[in-house]
């Protein structure tokens, strides 16, 4: 009997790749900004100028102002830059390894290690100290659990349902954090402020800065279970 592993299709690798890189960006990039203070700089400044330019409109509406553009731009440059490694990687045994195991667990935790040691940088966080603190981070080490159980392929956890683990792990941690967009507050923004329309770029951008962290979050980790589904070992006769 030979083991072997399917591969999966060419879109579904490529996009995780690139959501898994966009993940690890946007937690490096979250860290970075909340110690220096000032990770934009003139490129940042430069691709305002060309937003400003090209949408006249497009202005930060929900506060943060040049701190959502510092988040977005240098994390999406740093997702296509380790997209491009990943590529050139790809051909290695220990890459494809690394996305099926390490890349799991990385995507379920970036988001609650980062609440946990850095709860200021979040707007409006709850008290995430004390005893809290530790029923988080049991609720973390369960859903790496489930993760574990559903990679070595344990009947108890379908992909189905490491979705909605997943999925109800993420919203948790984006209600705690208060990393989502409120949807009442944001049909008054669009009524009341002026030349703030719901197709607006400055909107969307606020919208991916505010809940950036349990979208992509959740979206590697979606991902994950379906790369790990397509590329499950399965065993053939000689």
């Amino acid at each position: 009997m030979n083991e072997i592993i399917q591969k999966p299709r060419r879109w579904l690798q490529w996009t995780y790749e690139f959501v898994f890189c966009l993940n690890l960006a946007w937690t490096t990039v979250w860290v970075e900004r909340i110690q220096s203070k000032a990770l934009g700089g003139r490129f940042v400044e430069y691709i305002s100028a060309i937003i400003q330019r090209v949408f006249p409109h497009a202005t930060i509406s929900l506060g943060e102002g040049k701190t959502v553009l510092e988040q977005i731009v240098w994390s999406f440059l740093l997702a296509a830059i380790g997209f491009l490694l990943l590529r050139l990687l790809g051909r290695f045994a220990v890459t494809n390894v690394a996305l099926r195991t390490v890349a799991g667990g990385v995507a379920i935790v970036a988001f609650p290690v980062v609440a946990l040691k850095f709860p200021f940088g979040f707007i409006l966080t709850n008290d995430l100290s004390g005893a809290v603190e530790i029923v988080l981070i049991l609720e973390v080490v369960v859903v790496l659990a489930c993760g574990f159980l559903y990679f070595v392929r344990n009947r108890l956890i379908s992909a189905l349902l490491m979705s909605l683990l997943l999925f109800l792990h993420f919203a948790l941690w984006a209600y705690l954090t208060e990393s989502y967009v409120n949807v009442p507050e944001l049909f008054r923004l669009v009524r009341d402020v002026p030349n703030l329309h719901p197709w607006s770029l400055g909107l969307w951008l606020s919208i991916v800065f505010r809940a950036g962290f349990p979208l992509i979050g959740l979206l590697a980790s979606v991902i994950w279970v379906g790369y790990v589904r397509r590329t499950s070992e399965s065993r053939v006769a000689n």
